[in-house]
């Protein structure tokens, strides 16, 4: 008689527990595919961010190696192979390079050493990836390579703005009175040191993103598949 009493107390106390427990894994499910689709959403974000600068990054290290007199085939041929991943209006400026390796090697070597350009200082500017630092508390959502890659990219970018506001300093140091000749020639000489780190670290920078954006489409193709 006293067992029968229970079983109805016990069958809604575990009706109760089942209830939440399926309510639970409910709303664990649901906050997954939420963080899932946020997750996709701010990698497209980024991905799309990476794509823009890309070209950026890209000139930068071609127009350096302009004025530093340094342009030669092997590197018209990295900034042609860098322009394959993507296209559109700021990649304008890869068609005349096209019509350079063309050119023999005599022809190239002669047209390029008649064709230095001066220091290109106010195209100097430098980068930032707003999206990305405006949405930085979203960046648990990627995956471990992603992130890793990503804080790669912006570590650089940090070291090439510090660089540029670097060569800044010594060019508007360049303008001050009672300058001398020797101490003008030395900032010069920092000048053109800077230039060479910051096409470097542009280079780089180029690289990381390509690789970056390749592997994205890869990704993409595989899960079509």
């Amino acid at each position: 008689m006293e067992m029968s009493i229970w079983v109805p107390i016990i069958s809604t106390i575990g009706g109760v527990i089942v209830g939440w427990l399926l309510g639970f894994w409910i709303t664990l499910k649901v906050e997954q595919q939420k963080r899932k689709q946020l997750g996709k959403d701010f990698k497209e974000g980024v991905y799309a961010e990476l794509r823009e600068a890309l070209p950026r990054f890209v000139y930068n290290y071609y127009l350096l190696n302009q004025a530093l007199g340094k342009t030669n085939r092997n590197i018209l041929n990295w900034v042609h192979s860098m322009s394959s991943v993507a296209d559109g209006e700021l990649w304008k400026f890869v068609e005349p390079i096209e019509k350079l390796l063309k050119l023999s090697d005599g022809q190239l070597t002669a047209l390029l050493s008649q064709s230095k350009d001066p220091m290109p200082t106010k195209s100097l500017k430098k980068f930032n990836l707003s999206f990305l630092e405006e949405n930085l508390s979203s960046f648990s959502l990627l995956g471990p390579h992603f992130r890793r890659s990503i804080l790669g990219i912006r570590t650089k970018i940090t070291w090439l703005n510090e660089e540029i506001d670097l060569y800044y300093f010594y060019y508007k140091t360049t303008f001050a009175s009672g300058l001398t000749q020797e101490n003008w020639l030395y900032l010069d000489t920092n000048m053109k040191i800077n230039y060479e780190h910051i096409a470097k670290l542009s280079r780089k920078i180029a690289e990381g993103i390509k690789d970056l954006i390749l592997q994205e489409e890869t990704e993409s193709k595989n899960v079509t598949r």
